[in-house]
């Protein structure tokens, strides 16, 4: 009876805890040039599994189940959602984009060097004041 119970246990246990995962693979790369995105963000898009791609654009994503809708994303690149019914191969173009902003100028103001000279000259005054005694 022990042996049955253990049995029967064993076998829940191992059911409960094995889910079939699915892997998607896929691959990232600019619809200009057709140049690899490396380091492209690959996430679910209700849910917070993510994976980046490689060097090469390559990515790989368990998921537990099909269908779902991934987000693809990287700096300079427009995002996409893509629906995903099948495990089968994604090639993912992503189109760049150009963000105009404006002019920006750099000016260098010695603000520093006036506080110091500042500073110093209240030190000297104040030093001359305690030097100074009364007789």
């Amino acid at each position: 009876m022990k042996r049955l119970f253990a049995l029967i246990f064993t076998f829940l246990f191992i059911a409960g805890t094995s889910k079939s995962q699915v892997i998607i693979h896929g691959f990232t790369y600019n619809v200009n040039d057709k140049s690899v995105i490396p380091y492209a963000s690959i996430e679910l898009y209700d849910q917070s599994k993510e994976t980046l791609s490689n060097d090469d654009g390559n990515f790989e994503l368990h998921l537990d189940s099909l269908p779902t809708v991934i987000k693809v994303s990287c700096l300079g690149f427009e995002s996409k959602i893509i629906p995903i019914p099948d495990s089968s191969f994604l090639s993912i173009a992503l189109t760049p984009t150009v963000i105009r902003l404006k002019e920006v100028q750099v000016r260098y103001t010695n603000d520093a060097s006036k506080l110091i000279e500042q500073a110093r000259d209240k030190a000297l005054k104040t030093r001359r004041n305690q030097l100074t005694g009364r007789a």
